[in-house]
Formats: C-alpha cells, sequence, structure tokens
C-alpha cells in the first residue's frame, strides 16, 4: 500500500488514501470521487503554486538586483562630481585638533573633527579612533575608514605631524588625488637587517631606538610614491650601512669603555 496525501474535492478535507485505487470515499463527508483526477488536480494545483513562488521570488530578485546596481551608480556618480569639483575644504588646526569642513562633490557640506584620537562627524557622538575600521595600515602611515550615511570613502590618515582627509580618493584640503601610502615587499629585507644589528651591536633601548629609527626612515623613503624603485633600494642601503657603521663604531666604543 502506497499512501498519497489528498484533499476531498467536495469538503476540502485533508486524507490519506491507496494511490493504487480508482475512487476513494471521504471519510469525512461520505462522497466518492475518482482518485486519479483529484491527484491530477493536486498536483497540477502544487505546480501552479510553485511556478508563481518561482516567478514571485525571479522578480523580487530583479529588484534588488536593480537596486543595488542603482546605488553603485549612484556612488560612482559622487565619486565624479567629487573628482571632477573638488573644492577645497576649510581646515581648523590647533595643537589638539584638526577640523575640515569640506564638500562631498553633490553640494552637501560635511564636517570632522579629529581631536585627542576620536573622530565626529557631522556633530555625532566623538568615535575613538581605535574603533574604526583600519585599512592599510603600515609603519609610515595608519589608515582608518569613516563610517558615514552618504556611502562615501571616507579616510582619515594619519602620517607625519598633519592628519589627512581624503574623501572618495581626493585629498579634501588641497583637492589632488590621494592614495595611502603601500610599502613594497622588499622593505622586510632591511626589517630583518635591523632586527639583526640590534643582536649584534647595541642592545637594549639605545639599540631599539636605533634600529627603529633606521627602520621607520627605510619605510619613508619605500613609501615615496615620486621616487623610483631603484633609487629607494640604494636609498635604503645607504641608510642601512650608514647606521650600521655608525652601530659598530659606538659598540666598539662601549667595549672598550668597559674594559
Amino acid at each position: 500500500m502506497h499512501l498519497i496525501d489528498t484533499n476531498c474535492p467536495h469538503c476540502n478535507a485533508h486524507l490519506q488514501v491507496d494511490r493504487e485505487l480508482k475512487q476513494a470515499t471521504c471519510e469525512y463527508c461520505g462522497a466518492t470521487f475518482l482518485l486519479e483526477e483529484e491527484v491530477k488536480r493536486v498536483q497540477l494545483e502544487n505546480a501552479e503554486r510553485a511556478g508563481y513562488d518561482f516567478e514571485k521570488g525571479r522578480q523580487k530578485a530583479q529588484e534588488e538586483a536593480r537596486l543595488a546596481q542603482n546605488e553603485k551608480k549612484a556612488k560612482q556618480e559622487r565619486v565624479n562630481a567629487f573628482s571632477e569639483s573638488p573644492a577645497p575644504a576649510k581646515v581648523i588646526r590647533d595643537n589638539v585638533s584638526t577640523t575640515w569642513t569640506f564638500s562631498d562633490g553633490t553640494g552637501i557640506m560635511h564636517t570632522l573633527v579629529y581631536s585627542k584620537n576620536k573622530v565626529s562627524y557631522d556633530g555625532c557622538e566623538p568615535i575613538k579612533i581605535g574603533k574604526l575600521k583600519s585599512k592599510g595600515s603600515n609603519m609610515v602611515e595608519t589608515v582608518y575608514s569613516i563610517p558615514n550615511m552618504e556611502g562615501n570613502s571616507l579616510l582619515l590618515c594619519l602620517k607625519g605631524k598633519a592628519p589627512v582627509l581624503a574623501c572618495n580618493g581626493i585629498n579634501v584640503e588641497t583637492g589632488e588625488a590621494y592614495t595611502p601610502t603601500k610599502l613594497p615587499g622588499w622593505i622586510w629585507v632591511f626589517y630583518v637587517l635591523f632586527i639583526v644589528n640590534w643582536f649584534l651591536f647595541i642592545g637594549g633601548a639605545i639599540g631599539g631606538a636605533a634600529n627603529g629609527g633606521g627602520a621607520l626612515l627605510c619605510s619613508t623613503i619605500a613609501g615615496n610614491n615620486k621616487m623610483k624603485t631603484v633609487a629607494k633600494v640604494f636609498a635604503c642601503i645607504g641608510i642601512y650601512v650608514g647606521f650600521t657603521i655608525v652601530e659598530a663604531i659606538l659598540a666598539v666604543a662601549i667595549v672598550s669603555a668597559s674594559n
């Protein structure tokens, strides 16, 4: 016996009947009906319902794709607008804070305040930069992504004494294209060499400060986009050799003085 689920065509009661039977009797209303026809009717209803659900899902997916495409297009238009007419921002700096007042290219003005390792965007509650998403940070530059409702790519770049604010790839202060510093892979060779120097010559805090300074100087040169790679490599070699000679001389002097 192979039971199938069906419904009585008269009272719509749910039934389980033997599929091998040609007709069935409803145990609720007593009506007799041809089982094969009812099974076909239920199968047709199920197929129509499945087709409706599929079409509804397809239409929903198309609508979601259309909305996503429109949002992507709108975001690109904002980027293009800012790139084409980057009005320089009004910047106020003092000993503890930097305030940028800038347009994102669509005519909407924004204000960002960076003070005491906190960021406030458009008057919102200040957020510690440690809670922001870090993007592409390295020994030379630390980059934080600033969340915003407009969908702009807003980056706070801490490099040197003056922080840089970039909106959609444009330095809001200068109106020029800005790319966060990216260090090449070969810089790690010099990091390792300076670590070796720390073990070979002057250890401790003095050696750490000296070799750390040398590594930082090499990183600054390696991240300079205006120099060619060959020039950067030779400059870093010169810095390393210079630091190594100085450390060797100091190490000899310290040993001599101790004897």
